[in-house]
């Protein structure tokens, strides 16, 4: 009885374990992407050696007749302001300093400003450096020009009170981190020829409640809207191509469709988006990644496109509302992919594949009957353990190997059927499931198995 405990303390900690991973991903990234910022703070003489136009770079460091500012001067006349002393709450910045056209703003250039609270970047400027923003901590209002080309990674990381952001249509990247844990931001203007958005660009934005993505879009970066836990609304376009990992991970989406452009729904796409509640998915969708639907806790139905083909480890781990569930011809279906799918009643598991994996319907417990394919050969560890209510079970003939624990715990399971093909049992496949009598012949296998082991046992016409 207690390893049998054991095991099942085992199930909950691997679960656990597992989606902290995701937790940890994330702070790695955040430490990393810190230490890449106070890089550039160390070393305030950095500066591109071309600016946004391609003009080379005459003058580093030069500091502006009135002391307030640091800019580098470019061969063009134009100058990159990569430093600000002042101390303005409001503050318009000038078209020219010392009669050079501010073209940039440069890497760091207001890094850790306590004072801005509105900002106007003035229309000869073009570019946006990394970390221009970063840190400033009492940034609410920024104005951007309708000409502006470029916005560095970064830019913008952590303005917790910057609430509303529009990004001119010159814009055709937004990229990695450029509103990371801008937690009050509740409202991005998108350009309309945007085409790709980076990594982390949104992540922590928890005040963001709706994103339209403009159509042209064609890819979406690792947790782009991450931990963005206020998001209900999100809106794909149709040119979508390409989506990262975790870009939706812990939003409070409740409805999701698919574009049908995406051939891959990667890892974690949706974890832990415990509102979601219906997903539309397209024909032509071919793979659904680990931790796809993790946790997605009020997710009902689904119904799996025919072109469908992988199912990733816990695909649908932790889906506590999923109910019925319609397969597509699958050839590979990964470990835990439905365990603790603790509403699942429906489920016609398809013929195209030759095993149950480990922990498949693990903690199934509404689960009351299960049709096995004919073409089923293995079924893997703990693959219906732990609580659920199937009474009766007849293995198919072509069935050669039962895992360990495969059947364990199933406290209402009183008959099960197995065939002279299983030629390997695991040890305690039926632990804990003290109401079972095994039926087989008296020449099989499984008959000396339940003999040994002291399992109930009738057996059946040869």
């Amino acid at each position: 009885m207690k390893k049998k405990k054991n095991k099942k303390i085992i199930l909950i900690s691997v679960i656990s374990a597992l989606a902290a991973l995701a937790v940890a991903g994330a702070l790695v990234w955040y430490f990393v992407f810190s230490d890449a910022a106070r890089a550039r703070r160390q070393n305030s003489a950095y500066t591109p050696d071309r600016n946004p136009s391609g003009a080379e770079i005459v003058k580093k460091t030069v500091t502006s007749k009135d002391k307030q500012w640091i800019y580098a001067v470019y061969s063009d006349d134009t100058v990159t302001l990569t430093g600000y002393s002042g101390t303005a709450v409001t503050l318009s910045v000038p078209e020219e300093i010392d009669g050079y056209t501010v073209s940039a703003i440069g890497v760091d250039c207001f890094n850790g400003n306590a004072t801005l609270e509105d900002v106007t970047v003035p229309e000869t400027v073009v570019g946006l450096e990394g970390y221009a923003f970063y840190d400033a901590q009492a940034l609410k209002k920024v104005t951007l020009p309708s000409g502006l080309k470029k916005i560095g990674e970064g830019a913008f990381c952590y303005c917790p009170l910057l609430e509303e952001i529009v990004i001119p249509d010159g814009i055709t990247e937004i990229p990695d981190g450029v509103f990371y844990g801008c937690r009050g931001l509740k409202k991005v203007g998108f350009p309309e020829g945007l085409k790709a958005v980076g990594g982390h660009t949104f992540e922590g934005c928890e005040s963001l409640t709706e994103i339209a993505l403009p159509e042209g879009l064609e890819t979406i970066g690792d947790s782009a809207f991450k931990e963005c836990t206020s998001l209900s609304s999100a809106n794909l376009p149709s040119t979508l191509k390409q989506m990262g990992e975790y870009i939706f991970d812990n939003a409070a989406l409740s409805e999701m469709e698919v574009p049908a452009g995406i051939k891959n729904i990667p890892t974690a796409l949706f974890s832990n988006c415990k509102s979601l509640e219906k997903v539309t998915l397209h024909e032509g969708l071919e793979k659904i990644g680990s931790y796809a639907f993790y946790n997605c806790e009020k997710l009902s139905q689904v119904s799996l496109p025919s072109t469908v083909k992988e199912l990733g480890d816990y695909a649908f781990c932790c889906c506590y509302g999923l109910e019925s569930f319609t397969f597509s011809r699958l050839e590979t279906i990964g470990n835990y992919a439905f365990s603790d799918c603790s509403a699942l009643k429906n489920v016609e598991y398809p013929d195209s594949l030759d095993y149950i994996p480990p922990y498949c319907f693990a903690g199934c417990s509404a689960l009351t009957e299960f049709n096995f394919p004919d073409s089923i050969t293995q079924i893997g560890d703990y693959a219906f353990a732990l609580g659920n209510g199937i009474t009766k079970i007849e293995l198919p003939e072509k069935l050669e190997y039962i895992a360990p624990y495969s059947f364990a715990k199933m406290e209402k399971l009183q008959y099960v059927y197995v065939p002279d093909s299983v030629t390997q049992f695991g040890e305690c496949w039926l632990a804990g499931s003290d109401k079972v009598v095994v039926h087989c012949s008296e020449k099989s296998t499984a008959y000396d198995y339940a003999a040994a082991n002291k399992i109930p046992v009738e057996t059946t016409a040869e």
